[in-house]
């Protein structure tokens, strides 16, 4: 097995709370390993408005000749912005945050198989408001999957002072003044003393413990700031191959009601899975569905793909990870999107009972705003180097 190998069977077992995956179903590295340890890269806008991309030295994949990469996608959200550049098989995502003038290039030297990408952390010297800088410099930068034997997020947390990868304010009780957090699972002291700062008296984990002393080492470390067994639960949810409906239904309604409860009685909650990205995207996006007047639509990209769900978070590979959350826990999400939009759940019903009946039969159900190959991640705007 190669170096590079390695590197992607280590990554890839540790991202997106998801199993290991087998080498040649994807590898990710810094450039390097492709032989490009930086290069630059001039964009520009013809005057029909494409924006087109050269790069120097040519990356590895790249044709003879001057042949540009063409971006058909621009898009940009309060958190950065998204270019997805291709040349012929090719794949340049670009990431980008103008007040920080710098971001990420993901490269992919063949959208078909393999699955093979190659990081770079780039930076601007300018850049025109409202533009593309005119060049990137882009430093090969080998992706962070662990800390201290603990597989984490690539995302920074959006809460002032909070060093929780991956952590954020879903929501607030206007009327309690109870709020849910969301965030990558706890797991250094001071994970724990930031969890206090926020005044979290109650923790979700939303996951299969993956040793049988997970949840017993965590009710430990909450102890000290006041969590105890009475203000903690365990739903040992998954993340695909879900055999039918109920049994995932009835766990993610036990969840959201646990959630309602707690935010009734006054009480600021924390939720998380492993990474806080897949599963812990997926209820936050539900119980904000359920409290808001948001679209479907809104949400998924809000709370799920801006937050790491899926392809959102680049270091996930598609084989083994990404088409299976795409597959699996995308298809449940908007079943459970489907309950709340038609009444069936709602914050004063949380009823088990509902999982009785699978909308997959439902007519309505069949409508395309429910198809799942709409809700597609692209790479988050917040992904950085």
């Amino acid at each position: 097995m190669t170096a590079r190998a390695v590197v992607g069977v280590l990554l890839f077992s540790v991202v997106g709370c998801a199993d290991p995956v087998e080498p040649d179903e994807g590898t990710v590295s810094d450039g390097k390993a492709d032989g490009i340890a930086e290069f630059r890269l001039a964009l520009n806008r013809t005057s029909a408005g494409v924006q087109r991309a050269k790069e120097s030295p040519k990356l590895p994949g790249a044709p003879a000749g001057t042949t540009k990469f063409t971006c058909p996608i621009d898009e940009r959200t309060a958190d950065g912005w998204r270019l997805l550049c291709e040349r012929g098989k090719e794949q340049l995502h670009l990431t980008f945050g103008p007040g920080e003038l710098e971001g990420a290039a993901i490269y992919r030297k063949s959208s078909s198989s393999p699955d093979s990408r190659s990081f770079y952390h780039c930076e601007a010297t300018s850049a025109d408001p409202d533009e593309w800088p005119d060049v990137l410099t882009c430093t090969a930068k080998q992706p962070k999957s662990l800390v201290g034997g603990q597989m984490i997020s690539p995302f920074s947390s959006s809460l002032d002072g909070v060093g929780i990868a991956n952590s954020h304010l879903v929501a607030e009780d206007a009327a309690t003044g109870a709020k849910l957090f969301r965030g990558m699972k706890p797991f250094r002291d001071v994970d724990f003393a930031d969890l206090e700062e926020l005044g979290v008296g109650a923790v979700l984990m939303f996951k299969r413990p993956t040793t049988s002393t997970e949840v017993t080492k965590e009710l430990a470390a909450l102890a000290p700031i006041g969590i105890t067994d009475t203000n903690f639960l365990n739903v040992p949810f998954g993340f695909k191959d879900f055999a039918e409906f109920a049994e995932p239904c009835r766990q993610t309604v036990r969840s959201l009601a646990q959630l309602k409860q707690w935010s009734d009685s006054g009480t600021t909650a924390f939720l998380h899975c492993t990474v806080g990205e897949d599963r812990t995207g997926y209820l936050a996006g539900l119980y904000r569905l359920l409290n808001e007047t948001s679209s479907v639509e809104a949400i998924f990209e809000q709370e799920l793909c801006e937050r790491g769900y899926s392809s959102g978070n680049p270091q996930k590979p598609l084989a083994g990870v990404a088409k299976e959350i795409d597959s699996d826990l995308t298809p449940l999400f908007l079943k459970m999107a489907f309950k709340i939009a038609n009444g069936e759940l709602t914050p004063g019903s949380l009823d088990e009972s509902v999982c009785d009946v699978d909308p997959e039969g439902d007519a309505a159900f069949a409508d395309a705003k429910w198809d799942a190959e709409s809700f597609r991640c692209s790479v988050s705007t917040r992904y950085r180097l």
